[in-house]
């Protein structure tokens, strides 16, 4: 699963920082439902999260960010380049939502 990062803007716009990210979540083999199919339904939803915000962990060797949940000087240094200005304090302080589509999303088991 490929992962893109943006940034929201109070006008509702999003831009893109980077996705260069991914992540592979595979689900368990349970003989008494279909043969497992690699579908992403076999996932519960709280699995793919974690996943997904272990693959958005600050690089290693970023000392910037070192203890961080996320690379907060790298996307205020990404932003920049798109005309954005932020400083990495202030995108701390922002809520920071993870989106799944609904093409990614697992399926409610009910």
């Amino acid at each position: 699963m490929s992962i893109s990062e943006y940034i929201e803007l109070d006008t509702s716009e999003r831009i893109e920082l980077r996705r260069d990210r991914g992540v592979s979540v595979s689900g368990s083999r349970d003989s008494r439902h279909a043969p497992h199919d690699g579908a992403i339904d076999d996932v519960d939803e709280a699995v793919l999260l974690r996943a997904i915000r272990s693959a958005l962990l600050p690089d290693e060797g970023d000392l910037q960010d070192a203890g961080e949940n996320y690379p907060w000087h790298e996307y205020s240094a990404l932003a920049e380049l798109r005309g954005v200005q932020v400083l990495p304090q202030e995108l701390r302080a922002l809520p920071f939502e993870v989106d799944i589509s609904d093409t990614q999303r697992p399926a409610d088991p009910s």
